[in-house]
């Protein structure tokens, strides 16, 4: 009975040591797979920050609004397809619109086509920040302030001579890429 019990403790210390050993190799193994996934994360967007600085530079990109607000900060969400700054060139196309009514547009609100005066591209290290100044019949001289992280969120104010204020947060894209509609121009 005695040699059962010796026999006994030897094998449970042996399944123990075998237990910890594989608890300390399937966590080198998890330290290994967080270290590869933190890898690729920093490739990934090393290459989305390329490609942004590209689209910034060659001046053709669209933010595609998903909320809109205003002057006080009252937020509203939007359709993207309607709602969006466009850059295309030399000229800036801001519009808004809502599912409520006829506006000047057409859907119901507003869309102001503006030729740039001042382009401004600051490289950051999340993304990029782009200050825009630029002129249109109905605001005026302009200043549009648009910041756009490596992940492809954007965020832009334009800010009129008048008081006017609008912010737009959504998706950044290629202007080749996206899937807006423009209504008719004010004037």
């Amino acid at each position: 009975m005695k040699i059962f019990k010796i026999v006994l403790l030897g094998l449970a210390l042996v399944f123990a040591a075998q237990a910890g050993w594989a608890q300390t190799s399937s966590r080198e193994q998890k330290k290994i797979e967080k270290a590869e996934r933190k890898r690729l994360k920093e490739e990934e967007e090393r290459k989305n920050h390329e490609l942004l600085v590209s689209l910034v530079k060659d001046q053709t990109y669209v933010l595609e609004a998903t909320t809109l607000a205003g002057r006080y900060g009252y937020q509203y969400q939007v359709s993207p397809n309607t709602n969006f700054i466009m850059v295309e060139g030399d000229q800036v196309i801001v519009q808004t619109a809502n599912n409520h009514g006829v506006g000047y547009n057409g859907l119901g609100g507003i869309t102001i086509n503006g030729t740039i005066r001042d382009y401004e591209v600051h490289n950051e290290k999340n993304g990029v920040s782009v200050m825009i100044r630029f002129q249109d019949p109905v605001l005026g001289l302009s200043t549009l302030n648009l910041s756009v992280q490596a992940n492809g969120y954007a965020r832009a104010t334009v800010l009129g001579n008048w008081g006017a204020r609008a912010t737009f947060q959504g998706q950044f894209s290629d202007l080749e890429e996206s899937r807006i509609f423009k209504g008719r121009p004010i004037i």
